[in-house]
């Protein structure tokens, strides 16, 4: 079988061999590597994934013991002008090569971090994309950041705990977003990691769907939150420029929370009263405020709310 075949079946291999590519040519003139070839753990791909290679003819076994297998290509060359063949077929988005446009004061509503609202801005104006994860408590700024985000054009939410492999493939080629924002990315599940995975490395995603194949080549930029990365695969956190954030003291919670609430139409008081009564919820998170807001206009509407949230929480 053809690579490009291949690929056309399997678009989530395309990251995995280009990464088998690049390591060959950076060990072809070592003759331990020669010898011996590389290891799974030398590409970060799995065993199923290495057999499927395999059986497909992309890769080859160059030796193998008890414990250890050593793989490598079975004909670089062709594989590298193949790589390029797909890649060439493959549609390409232009409203997605568009300059992000955004005001000054984007990040205004969020107290402190100055800091990293000037790193922000200027991954915002990069040429290239850049992906930043933030990792943190939930009483920390990482929701406000990507809720400011999410209201520039070209941006788009996606709940990490709630996609699926194909229903996330799908929405970046539906959408083909400029900004994809991820809240909850540590609690994805394992085969959505491999479609962001392919988008921060290349800006290739592709979609096997009914016997239908889909692909498509973004520019996109991906911002994404998390309360831990333990459980983000390695591969995927190098792609990302991490931040570590602290939780907020309660004044720069309260002070955040009321200018987002008042955003959302309530009055100072309500806002305030508001902000107080999440500040002591056991997450403390700026999403519950707005949350517990929409569901009153009154101190007494929110009072009730919030009864019935602690009595089934």
């Amino acid at each position: 079988m053809s690579l490009v075949h291949f690929l056309q079946k399997n678009p989530d291999y395309l990251s995995g061999v280009r990464r088998i590519l690049e390591y060959e040519e950076d060990h072809k003139d070592d003759q331990y590597f020669k010898d011996l070839g590389w290891s799974w753990d030398d590409i970060r791909l799995s065993g199923p994934h290495l057999n499927q290679l395999v059986l497909a003819g992309i890769i080859q076994i160059v030796y193998k013991s008890r414990k250890n297998r050593g793989y490598l290509l079975v004909d670089r060359e062709k594989t590298k002008k193949e790589i390029e063949l797909y890649e060439a077929q493959l549609n390409y988005s232009p409203e997605t090569d568009e300059e992000i446009e955004f005001s000054e004061s984007i990040f205004d509503d969020i107290i402190g971090y100055n800091d990293v609202k000037k790193l922000f801005k200027r991954a915002l104006r990069s040429e290239e994309p850049i992906h930043i994860l933030m990792i943190g408590p939930p009483a920390s700024a990482k929701s406000m950041f990507l809720f400011c985000l999410a209201r520039l054009d070209g941006a788009h939410y996606s709940l990490g705990s709630s996609s699926t492999k194909s229903g996330l493939s799908d929405f970046l080629i539906e959408y083909s977003p400029r900004i994809l924002l991820i809240d909850e990315l540590d609690k994805m599940n394992t085969p959505d990691y491999s479609v962001l995975l392919s988008l921060c490395e290349s800006g290739l995603v592709g979609e096997t769907k009914y016997k239908r194949v889909r692909s498509v080549q973004l520019k996109c930029s991906v911002f994404a939150a998390a309360n831990d990365d333990k459980k983000i695969p390695r591969e995927v956190k190098s792609r990302f420029i991490a931040l570590r954030f602290k939780e907020y003291s309660k004044a720069d919670f309260i002070e955040t929370a009321v200018k987002l609430l008042m955003r959302e139409g309530k009055d100072h008081d309500l806002a305030t009263y508001i902000a107080e009564k999440v500040w002591h919820f056991k997450n403390r998170d700026i999403r519950d405020c707005i949350q517990i807001s929409r569901l009153g206009d009154t101190q007494e509407e929110i009072d009730s709310t919030l009864k019935t949230l602690q009595k089934y929480s």
